[in-house]
């Protein structure tokens, strides 16, 4: 939870109302659904939910009248404020440092400092895991992998033999009822299938 006045001051914006509010989330506006919800409108589009009056409080571009809403914060660049507010409400996914009594890890395998591995995660021989990174729960790591500083790994991944991965990605399972294909060799500036 943040305040209001915290927020502002994140932001650099200016702010017009009481900064004591106490903020749980931000929304768009047409979501807004308590006084502890901070709508955030990108351009002078979104501006009839300002109208309604039933907005608590908002963070609005320097250019929009914030009409009947109470507490506002107003800033110059919208799309630099949502990347700040992402920052802000972050909420990361639980995964504790160290390696989980029920991790599988194979004795030729190399784990960086300050890894966390989760439970039910199987690590190939060969396999190196970069300082700082999270493998989450229920995954499988093949033989002679490279994976990168500080990666997160999500529950449920499956990364075959012999790939290299970068440092600081994400990598996480495909929504319901989505299909991974693979991809061959990129020709002509598109990727064939």
């Amino acid at each position: 939870m943040k305040t209001l006045a915290e927020i502002a001051k994140s932001l650099d914006g200016h702010l017009h109302g009481d900064g004591s509010l106490p903020i749980d989330r931000v929304v768009h506006p047409a979501l807004a659904s308590g006084p502890r919800d901070l709508a955030l409108l990108l351009s002078a589009s979104a501006t009839k939910y300002l109208a309604s009056g039933e907005l608590v409080s908002a963070v609005v571009p320097e250019d929009v009248d914030p009409a009947r809403t109470p507490n506002w914060i107003s800033v110059k660049r919208p799309r630099l404020a949502l990347a700040r507010l992402m920052e802000l409400f972050e909420r990361p996914v639980y995964s504790p440092p160290g390696i989980h009594p029920s991790a599988v890890i194979e004795s030729s395998a190399k784990v960086g400092k300050d890894v966390g591995i989760g439970p039910h995660c199987w690590i190939g021989p060969e396999t190196v895991i970069g300082d700082g990174t999270r493998i989450v729960s229920n995954v499988s790591i093949g033989a002679n992998v490279v994976l990168g500083k500080k990666c997160l790994i999500h529950a449920g991944v499956s990364i075959g033999d012999r790939c290299e991965i970068g440092n600081r990605v994400i990598s996480r399972t495909p929504q319901s009822g989505a299909m991974a294909l693979p991809l061959s060799r990129r020709s002509a500036g598109a990727w064939k299938m």
